[in-house]
């Protein structure tokens, strides 16, 4: 058991998802363009890491081979990442109108978050979640 008494030095801060993807240049001008999210870096030449932020959360790219990529979107439509928002109907409207593929929501669950899911190039799937008021 931690002690709350004192607060620690020690604190998670963030937390950055990795997928690793076909193209990462076309994947971080992807999330630019559809997500609004910015390149934070493109590295090496030809880039085969990338990352791209929006409002403190970041997302890192690797290349992957086509092979491989392609096996794990095929193996797998489970959620990559969830990203907790303040406003998932804004940023529906938002996401829609810069082309983004919603395959869900943005509906109330039964856990009490409103939920929409996004599919993105590489056919990641990522959800984003907003608290339901009570």
């Amino acid at each position: 058991m931690s002690d709350t008494s004192n607060p620690s030095t020690k604190q998670l801060l963030a937390i950055s998802p990795e997928f690793y993807v076909q193209d990462v240049v076309e994947t971080a001008k992807h999330y630019r363009d559809k997500l609004g999210f910015t390149i934070d870096f493109l590295y090496g030449d030809p880039p085969f890491h990338a990352s791209v932020s929006r409002d403190g959360i970041a997302i890192i790219f690797h290349q992957s081979s086509a092979n491989a990529n392609q096996a794990t979107a095929e193996q797998s439509q489970e959620i990559k990442a969830y990203i907790c928002v303040s406003d998932v109907a804004a940023l529906c409207e938002e996401f829609k109108s810069g082309g983004a593929n919603i395959i869900y929501g943005p509906e109330p669950q039964s856990h009490g978050m409103r939920e929409m899911n996004i599919k993105d190039c590489n056919g990641c799937i990522i959800c984003f979640g907003q608290e339901i008021s009570c």
